[in-house]
């Protein structure tokens, strides 16, 4: 590991400022990813700057209206165990629940959850890949079970978040500082397809920082569900997940949003299946027609083709929880 200054920043204006005065610098709080990183030889950062010891930064806040603010260097255990969460926001604390193991729980942090590299081992190895400024992508072409069926870029590589499919679903917002002052983003352009000098899976600039995240309050009956595909029942990131989120009038699905993860670059809007869906009574011949919708557009290849079926599995077994709720 290279060696490295580390600095206590006292406010997030100082952390960005940091951020500014140093192009080779990188945010820590838990250090579950970026410590790995490192080890690995990824990414030689020669600052780091610790973002947990700005106060205020850890609080999850109610409004009493029914949303919810949570502070970026909030572990993922905190968030879980927030009564607010487990209340009203149910589809998140089921994706917390099968997130890491309890001991990463209790040390990463939401923001570097929503902002952690893929895991493509292409990108985690020795190998130059796309994301570490080479031309063209690994996967494509070689050992791609893990890789994305969707959200066609010049990289493969799946976003590994559990978090950002249950957030994009609520409808969250993310609140972004730079020295420039702030600005508040859906949560859903917040991430973006790598292309060309956009060697990157969210649209975060050098300087800047994820202070919040907001959750908006859930229309009258509005219920959730979150599943998650993996090879472990422990520790171990999605091969496909789905979070769901539909709210009725009248026995008709009035609005829904239906996040697919770890099958894209980016959690990935099922928006064929949510057309599919809209405006109608649910059944269980409509949930055949919207869980095939679903993997409408998928382009899988090689090792990789198994997650077409994953997915349309995952989302009629969604679809079908919610069925009578």
């Amino acid at each position: 590991m290279r060696a490295f200054d580390y600095v206590d920043a006292t406010s997030v204006e100082d952390a960005t400022t940091f951020l500014q005065d140093e192009a080779d610098s990188a945010l820590i709080a838990g250090g579950t990813e970026l410590l790995v990183l490192m080890k690995n030889k990824v990414i030689n950062p020669r600052l780091l700057i610790n973002v947990k010891s700005i106060d205020g930064l850890h609080r999850i806040r109610a409004d009493g209206e029914g949303s919810l603010t949570i502070g970026s260097v909030a572990t993922i255990a905190e968030l879980g165990s927030d009564e607010v969460v487990q209340r009203s926001f149910p589809i998140l604390a089921d994706a917390i629940r099968v997130a890491a193991s309890p001991q990463l729980r209790n040390m990463a942090t939401v923001g570097g959850n929503l902002c952690q590299k893929p895991r493509c081992w292409y990108y985690r190895g020795s190998f130059d890949c796309f994301l570490k400024g080479a031309r063209g992508c690994h996967a494509l072409n070689g050992q791609n079970r893990g890789s994305g069926i969707f959200g066609r870029s010049e990289c493969y590589a799946v976003n590994p978040s559990d978090l950002a499919p249950p957030l994009v679903a609520l409808g969250a917002s993310v609140v972004i500082q730079s020295p420039q002052g702030r600005k508040q983003i859906s949560l859903a352009d917040f991430f973006t397809l790598p292309r060309g000098e956009l060697l990157n899976q969210t649209i975060l600039g050098r300087d800047e920082m994820v202070v919040e995240v907001r959750i908006p309050k859930q229309p009258h009956r509005s219920r959730g569900v979150f599943l998650k595909a993996m090879e472990r029942k422990t520790w171990s990131f999605a091969q496909a997940s789905v979070a769901m989120q539909l709210s009725r009038s009248d026995d008709r699905i009035e609005d829904v949003r239906i996040v697919l993860g770890a099958i894209a670059p980016i959690p990935w809007r099922a928006t064929a299946a949510e057309d599919a869906l809209r405006a109608r009574a649910l059944t269980r011949q409509l949930i055949e027609v919207a869980s095939a919708a679903a993997v409408e557009g998928a382009h899988p290849s090689g090792d990789n083709r198994y997650k077409v079926t994953l997915v349309r599995e995952l989302v009629k077994r969604g679809l079908s929880a919610l069925l009578n709720t």
